[in-house]
Formats: C-alpha cells, structure tokens, sequence
C-alpha cells in the first residue's frame, strides 16, 4: 500500500511539472488582447507567437520572457511572478507635425513595380526579410502613402525527380516592418501600428499596404521594407507552430533588375534567435547564390513642394 501511494505521488507530481501555463496578453489602455504578440523564451533561442485572442501557452520549465509588439514598450519577465493576464503599454509618441505649403501633392513611385521578378523566396516562419529603398534623387517633403510586396502562391516540388510547380491550398499570415536606415543596416522601426497580412491562394499578387495616417517622412537615406513570416493558420487563424517540412506560402518576389536612381540591400534575420541582421551578399555562404538580388518591393510618395 504504502508502494502505491508513492507511485500515485510521482505521478502526480510528474503530471504537474509538466503542464503547461496559460497567459493572456492585453492592451493596457483598452483590454483588447493583441494578437500574434512575439514571445521570446529567454535562453532558448526560440520563441512563440499568441494566437488571434491574444493567448500563449508555456512549459513550466520556463524561466523568463520577453514580449515585443509593434506600438509598445517591451516587456521582460519572471515567469513564476506574473499573473495569466500580461498587460502591454502602448507607446504615445507625438506625431511630426505636417507642414504643406501647396495643397496637391504630387505622387513618386520608387523601386521595382513591373520589373521582371520571376525568382521568388520562401521565409521559414519566425524568420524576417528587409530591403532598403533609397532614391538617389532626395525628395524633400514628402511622406510615404503606399508600399507594394509581390508575393508568390506556388511552389516547385521535387516529383519522381523532376521539378514541378504546385499552387496548393494555403492560410498564412505575415507582419509587415519599416525601418529606418542606419548605414545601410535596418534601424528603427518607423510603424506605429502593427500590419498583419493574411494571405491564402486567392490573395492578390501585389499585396498594397497604405501608410497615409501613419504620417512618415520619407528620408533622404531611404528606409528598408521587412516581411516577417509568422506562420501557417488553422482554421480558427491561430498559428500552427509545429514545423512543416514544406515551405510556407506566400513567397515573396525578388529582382536582379537595377532601378536609375534606386540603392537597395537586402538583410534577413531570425525572429528569436538573437543574432540580428545577415546581409545578403557574397560573403554569406547560405544566401550567396542571391547576392544580387532584393526583393521586388515598391512604395509610393506623396511628395510637396517646399
């Protein structure tokens, strides 16, 4: 007897450690829980994304966190002293005041709309990619109204050792970034508001993101555009986060073409691995074989006269 209440206590105590905790992330200011919020498991290299109702769920073995969203401040904790609910604090930044001396603005497209982007590249999810848009030509005044990603929907597969091109079924999503240009590295973020992108094999080619009541200068160094791959979704649209085998879909487009009067370079990184930006240039053995290439994104200006 006394055998068998030992074993129902190490089995109830194995059961315990290895549940799994449950925590919810809201908008300090309004409560609203914030979804595919980036949780970064500290000392792991690895991390998770909440779902669309702003939940998470940890091993208890974990130690600490850090939480990172678009629009807040970050958040690092003990995860043994906090509650089920995370309360995120929105940053209040003032906007730069607009100053328009003439009413109508005139638009300016730069970088790769209707160049050939026949070559396009698939991002592991948790992965980011960025390309810096910088028109030789400055124009002073202006703010950024639209930027354009073309995105790919199929795939080549390997089928009795041929390749063969698929256009599968797929739900995703992605997060859209706009950085600041630090000597040609990515800077700061320049969004004051998340931008998440749901895709699936019915979304348009050229995915169109207008900025207009973000308000931001477009500076004389250009600024980088990043897509970050969060992942497949289920049906209800919370992230599947076990690994697939396949590549996630959409892929997004990149050129060899030169554009007169654009610079662009090209970075990628892990979301949560800790080891910042990779250029993408020769000298990177895994990327060499497109150092040559950016992705084919665009923007729009609204540009004012002085």
């Amino acid at each position: 007897m006394k055998s068998f209440f030992i074993f129902l206590i190490i089995i109830k105590c194995s059961l315990a450690f290895s549940q799994e905790l449950s925590f919810t992330v809201l908008d300090e200011d309004t409560n609203i829980p914030l979804e595919y919020v980036g949780v970064e498991i500290l000392g792991t290299h690895n991390g998770i994304y909440t779902n669309n109702q702003g939940e998470f769920q940890l091993e208890n073995s974990v130690d600490s966190i850090q939480i990172t969203h678009i629009g807040y401040y970050k958040l690092k904790l003990k995860v043994s002293g906090i509650s089920d609910i995370i309360f995120l604090k929105p940053k209040s930044e003032m906007l730069d005041e607009v100053i328009v001396n003439n009413g109508r603005a005139q638009e300016k497209t730069i970088g790769y709309i209707g160049k050939n982007n026949s070559l396009s590249w698939t991002i592991k999810e948790k992965n980011e990619l960025t390309t810096l848009v910088r028109n030789k030509k400055n124009f002073k005044n202006s703010y950024i109204k639209n930027i354009y990603i073309p995105i790919g929907k199929s795939r080549i597969e390997l089928v009795d050792n041929k390749a063969v091109e698929s256009s599968p079924k797929f739900n995703s999503t992605f997060r859209v970034h706009l950085y600041s240009n630090k000597n040609n590295e990515p800077g700061e973020n320049l969004l004051k508001t998340p931008i998440l992108i749901k895709c699936n094999q019915d979304s348009d080619n050229i995915i169109e993101v207008n900025l207009e009541n973000e308000f931001i200068s477009y500076p004389e160094e250009g600024v980088f555009i990043g897509v970050e791959m969060i992942g497949l979704l289920d049906e209800q649209e919370n992230v599947i986060h076990e690994k697939s085998k396949s590549s996630i879909l959409p892929s997004f487009k990149f050129t060899k073409q030169k554009v007169r009067n654009v610079f662009s370079v090209s970075y990628t990184k892990a979301k949560f691995l800790g080891t910042g930006w990779v250029k993408i240039d020769k000298n990177s053995k895994a990327l060499a074989h497109i150092s040559e290439y950016n992705m084919a994104v665009s923007l729009t200006l609204d540009v004012y006269e002085n």
